[in-house]
């Protein structure tokens, strides 16, 4: 498994377009979630060069629970990612991540890390009533707790670390990867 990012597979102006102009739809409870997420104060933000694609994700809570509010089944979340988006980019499968971060009064901290992969729907059925033509694959969780800034009593940011990054992408990689590979070997 090779995973791109967007200057690697955005090779013509037609996928860059589409690539932009993507709008990512989801069914009730994934607008319940946006609803609900929009009446908080968090801050979503893309690194440069990647797309803002916002899954609707549970809002916290006592549990600090904030993977994925459409695991069960979302037509229009999974068709759009896994299918739609995925054929017309030309790739396998979307993979798409996201990290909780958390303002403290002097810090800022990255929660949790997540990760979703969708595609299209390798079983053929054209006659089920709940069956959509992009699925979602797997879906992966790395519970952190790291201090990523240091703050002042005035909210300057003192000091920054962000040199372990690239190896928190690497675990979440790989996380999925193995779990791919498992399911893989166990059918």
């Amino acid at each position: 498994m090779t995973l791109l990012a967007p200057d690697e597979y955005l090779d013509t102006a037609a996928k860059r377009t589409a690539y932009d102009s993507f709008k990512l739809e989801h069914g009730t409870l994934g607008s319940i979630m946006g609803f609900l997420q929009s009446k908080d104060r968090s801050v979503s933000f893309s690194a440069e060069g990647f797309r803002l694609l916002e899954l609707p994700a549970n809002a916290g809570g006592k549990n600090k629970d904030f993977r994925m509010a459409a695991q069960g089944g979302d037509g229009k979340l999974f068709q759009g990612l896994g299918h739609d988006l995925a054929e017309t980019l030309s790739v396998d499968a979307v993979f798409i991540i996201y990290n909780v971060l958390q303002a403290e009064s002097k810090s800022i901290e990255i929660l949790d890390t997540y990760a979703y992969m969708f595609g299209p729907n390798p079983v053929k059925n054209d006659k089920a009533t709940l069956y959509w033509t992009g699925h979602q694959y797997t879906g992966a969780h790395l519970p952190l707790g790291v201090t990523l800034i240091k703050l002042d009593k005035k909210g300057n940011e003192v000091e920054n670390d962000f040199a372990g990054y690239a190896h928190v992408m690497s675990a979440i990689g790989i996380r999925t990867g193995d779990y791919l590979k498992e399911r893989i070997e166990n059918k």
